[in-house]
């Protein structure tokens, strides 16, 4: 079929001819800006909305091994359903079978995943806290408990995009599609336009079902909320193995209290927690992260918020290295104990084992607290003078 695309500038028809991708890496670069490309109409005409969470997401061969790959996108929609995305040119021969292999050895991985670094990386593109669908979720934990059931219980959705699909990666996706019952799969072609000035326009078409087929791999929206009380809280490390840090949660639990913290519980039914604020503001949590198919305990600071609550007289990375000034700091990075995001200091358990980390970290949340009610104390009397 000879399918050619005008331009109109006023009464003017302007030929658009229909030119390859130069680079892969262009391809790349228009669906990391533009992630909504690749959304697929459901049955009453309606789309979910998608955020990219991290473009190259690398992951291991084998959990210990050395050898690592990376998927070319990876997203999330509206509603918490994870989206792999793998990206070819048509002039690429990996597009054929190999990059269905591909696709398949990272979706084997997924339930693998570790939820905590893949938040982090959502965050630091959309906003510490941000939730894309608040009709649907209360709160950011709401949504990523949404996000890792559907990692752990591998639904998903596989999109394949580039410039022209060719009929035997057609015939692979729609095979696959019609086989996978939790899995949705469906090809994208992005067909670029231009004109003599070089204005681009993208040909949009869906290979597979040309609607989302609602018996098939969608999120449910539902919420899935849990709170405890804390012993309940308590009770989720024995289930994962981690009776030993209970001792770390009394203590830590006991020594906020008395600090002027009050606790909450978190919502979140994959990943406990619970929640130490000052007022109506969080500074920290103790929470169970997934991660490689296990789960850690961990301290995680906002650093964000604690900036803000000190109204900038601190940064972020002074308040960093106010919470990881540990006498083994060094050693604590390299075995992966301490870590950070871009809003975020996260202390993992394992090195608060040490007694003389425990106290630091005790005395620091202690002095942390009193840091932010005195500045807290400070603002109010100024707005009353």
């Amino acid at each position: 079929m000879d399918n050619t695309l005008f331009l109109m500038n006023g009464n003017k028809a302007i030929e658009m001819e229909m030119k390859k991708y130069e680079k892969e890496a262009d391809l790349q670069e228009i669906i990391k800006d533009n992630p909504n490309l690749l959304t697929r109409t459901m049955e009453d005409g309606t789309s979910k909305k998608l955020y990219l969470v991290k473009q190259e997401l690398s992951m291991k061969e084998l959990e210990y091994g050395s050898i690592s790959y990376s998927l070319d996108h990876f997203m999330v929609d509206e509603e918490g359903m994870p989206v792999l995305v793998e990206v070819k040119r048509s002039n690429d021969t990996r597009i054929k079978r190999e990059v269905v292999a591909q696709m398949m050895d990272y979706a084997s991985r997924v339930s693998k995943w570790d939820i905590g670094e893949i938040q982090d990386a959502f965050e630091e593109k959309n906003g510490e806290g941000f939730v894309p669908n608040p009709e649907l979720f209360n709160d950011s934990e709401e949504f990523w408990s949404v996000v890792s059931k559907n990692l752990a219980d591998e639904n998903f959705r596989l999109v394949f995009a580039a410039d022209e699909i060719p009929d035997t990666l057609r015939i692979l996706i729609e095979f696959l599609d019609r086989n996978l019952k939790d899995i949705e799969v469906y090809g994208v072609e992005l067909k670029p336009y231009r004109t003599e000035d070089g204005t681009l326009l993208l040909a949009k078409s869906i290979i597979g079902n040309s609607t989302l087929d609602s018996t098939k791999a969608t999120s449910s929206g539902k919420k899935i909320l849990c709170t405890r009380t804390l012993e309940e809280f308590k009770n989720e490390f024995k289930k994962f193995g981690l009776s030993e840090f209970i001792p770390l949660v009394d203590r830590i639990y006991e020594a906020a209290e008395k600090s002027g913290f009050s606790w909450v519980s978190g919502s979140g039914a994959i990943q406990p927690s619970y929640i130490a604020k000052i007022g109506s503001q969080t500074v920290f949590r103790i929470a169970l992260w997934a991660s490689h198919g296990n789960y850690r305990a961990v301290t995680e600071f906002w650093i964000s918020d604690i900036s803000k609550m000190f109204n900038g007289k601190e940064d972020k990375e002074t308040i960093r290295e106010r919470l990881i000034r540990f006498h083994n700091k060094e050693a604590l990075s390299q075995n992966g104990y301490i870590g950070q995001a871009s809003t975020t200091q996260n202390i993992y358990f394992e090195a608060l084992k040490d007694n003389e980390n425990l106290e630091y970290f005790l005395n620091t949340i202690k002095l942390l607290a009193e840091d932010i009610q005195r500045e807290q104390n400070q603002e109010n009397q100024k707005l009353t003078n």
